[in-house]
């Protein structure tokens, strides 16, 4: 099992740490009306191949408009840009800003630290049977949602 894909269905928390910090760290300065719905917005966005509203509203269950009024948001706040597909200009792809990839960046460092201090103290044995259950507890969440 591989340690990076199983920790990085937790990045979310490696976000918060992050943003918790305060300003200063990146172009982007965030206050406390940064949600966890916002980062799961956001996580969609930069985990998801070629994202769209439509896309996102689907994942989400919810309507268009209401994922168009957010991404309006994230967009006023640089967070988010749209761009225009080059097959369909019809077609608008979300992508992380470049100062909102720059957070991004750095707490993927953060991750990285992790990984490998794991690798480091622990057999391969009992990183298998971490991520196993890592996993185990990711797709129960997945479940849990999708039902």
């Amino acid at each position: 099992m591989d340690i990076r894909k199983s920790m990085e269905k937790k990045r979310v928390a490696n976000a918060v740490e992050l943003l918790k910090k305060g300003p200063g760290k990146s172009d982007v300065h965030f206050s406390e009306h940064m949600t966890g719905n916002n980062l799961s917005y956001l996580d969609l966005i930069e985990g998801l191949d070629q994202p769209t509203i439509s896309k996102l509203s689907e994942i989400l269950g919810v309507t268009k408009s209401a994922v168009t009024m957010k991404i309006a948001e994230f967009e006023k706040k640089g967070y988010v840009i749209k761009r225009v597909s080059e097959k369909d200009k019809r077609v608008k792809y979300l992508e992380l800003s470049e100062s909102m990839k720059a957070i991004y960046k750095a707490y993927e460092a953060i991750d990285e630290d992790i990984y490998r201090e794991i690798e480091e103290k622990y057999s391969v044995e009992a990183v298998s049977n971490f991520c196993e259950i890592l996993d185990f507890i990711s797709d129960k969440i997945i479940e849990s949602v999708e039902d």
